[in-house]
């Protein structure tokens, strides 16, 4: 059986400006909790807060700014870039190889 190979990214979310702190705390956690499902860790949390658009997303001008690093097998980059595409609260994500 070959191990698959566990790799550092970061992902940068913008969700939406009306969500609350708690709301927020709550995103994080459940991508957290699907990270972990498939071995990996949350390493790092940052909140930037809420900052302008220079044009508009899903009709909001301004977005919820949260970093996020964390390290998962390989394989995996992918099926969480769908799952927060797939995701409402997230207007937009990116995920990034370290």
């Amino acid at each position: 059986m070959v191990a698959e190979r566990t790799r550092k990214y970061e992902a940068v979310l913008i969700l939406s400006p009306e969500a609350t702190e708690d709301e927020v705390s709550g995103i994080v956690d459940r991508i957290a909790g699907w990270v972990g499902e498939r071995g990996g860790e949350l390493t790092e949390r940052d909140v930037w807060g809420i900052k302008r658009f220079a044009y508009p997303i899903k009709k909001f001008m301004e977005g919820n700014y949260v970093l996020t690093n964390f390290t998962m097998a390989a394989g995996s980059a992918q099926e969480l870039d769908r799952y927060l595409n797939s995701s409402e609260d997230i207007l937009r994500s990116l995920v990034v190889k370290l």
